[in-house]
């Protein structure tokens, strides 16, 4: 138990890769805000003070931030040729995003698997582990859809593999990504149990699309207790860990199945939700932070493939 707080713990403290402030309407606040788990004590210098900002990562760096991205492509490949497989991490996703190139989903996968390949429980730095970990969760993304264009097929029992790996690190998007696979009967018998335990797990970590998915439930009393009062009030909370720009389609539900609900049951669906975000110390959330400029640009949704880590087509 005590590992997994540390994990969420140096989770958070990831998180603070901040967005530059040209960047598209659809990526305000911090993409990783998934990863976001609540607030912890633990405390470690920002990714941005270590020591993969050297050389070329540095270069590349900077001419992110000047919106050069056919600079900081160079760098990137110049710096992954010498070994800095964090690179790869940060080109996957200026390949998935279109930054400087064209999107190609085929090219992203295969950078993030790059930096998957790499993945070691106890052999890696707390930072470097973690962006080892969402590559994880990223590739089983891509085995769990397929990638037609880059000629990548569907592998339903590579993606529950890695998402096992990530989820039992503690990583709320592959929780929520194995989740799916269990409700869909993906690689596994379904198992709604299974699924909702997982879900449960994210949703604690603040993770949106698992907060979302649990009001749904709530909603209709499938699989859980019917609750509509409930389920309002967890999409409140799941509003309050993000921003309307990642997520448009939370908010609109909330307003949605807000508008069903009586004047006093809205009332008691507010009064929940934040005894709820009191008691686990959420009013300062990731998505409400003060952005700043720094390279990568954050995983954000998007259209294609990767909307999100631990998509749930």
């Amino acid at each position: 138990m005590r590992t997994v707080c540390r994990i969420t713990g140096i989770l958070l403290l990831v998180c603070a890769l901040w967005l530059p402030d040209t960047a598209h309407a659809q990526e305000k606040g911090f993409g990783f805000s998934k990863l976001a788990p609540p607030i912890s004590k633990f405390r470690l210098p920002r990714l941005g003070d270590i020591s993969i900002w050297k050389n070329d990562m540095q270069k590349a760096k900077k001419a992110y931030k000047n919106g050069d991205y056919h600079s900081a492509i160079k760098y990137l490949h110049r710096a992954l040729d010498n070994g800095n497989f964090i690179a790869a991490w940060y080109l996957g996703h200026i390949h998935r995003l279109g930054l400087g190139v064209p999107v190609n989903h085929g090219k992203a996968f295969h950078f993030y698997r790059t930096v998957a390949l790499e993945y070691d429980d106890h052999g890696l730095p707390p930072r470097v582990f973690l962006i080892a970990l969402d590559s994880l969760v990223r590739v089983a993304d891509g085995y769990r859809t397929g990638i037609k264009s880059a000629g990548i097929k569907r592998d339903y029992r590579r993606a529950m593999r890695l998402y096992n790996k990530a989820a039992n690190r503690g990583h709320p998007a592959a929780q929520f990504g194995l989740a799916n696979m269990y409700l869909k009967g993906q690689s596994v018998k379904p198992n709604s149990k299974k699924a909702v335990r997982w879900i449960r797990l994210a949703a604690r970590k603040r993770f949106p699309p698992a907060l979302a998915q649990l009001a749904e439930f709530a909603y209709a009393g499938k699989y859980i207790r019917k609750n509509r009062v409930r389920a309002v009030a967890m999409y409140i909370v799941a509003t309050r860990s993000s921003n309307e720009a990642l997520y448009p389609v939370i908010f609109d539900r909330l307003d949605q199945l807000a508008g069903k609900l009586t004047d006093e049951e809205y009332q008691q669906a507010q009064n929940l939700a934040e005894r709820w975000i009191a008691s686990n110390n959420l009013n300062k959330t990731a998505g409400h932070k003060k952005q700043r400029r720094i390279l990568p640009p954050p995983p954000a949704v998007t259209n294609g493939l990767y909307r999100s880590v631990g998509q749930t087509n």
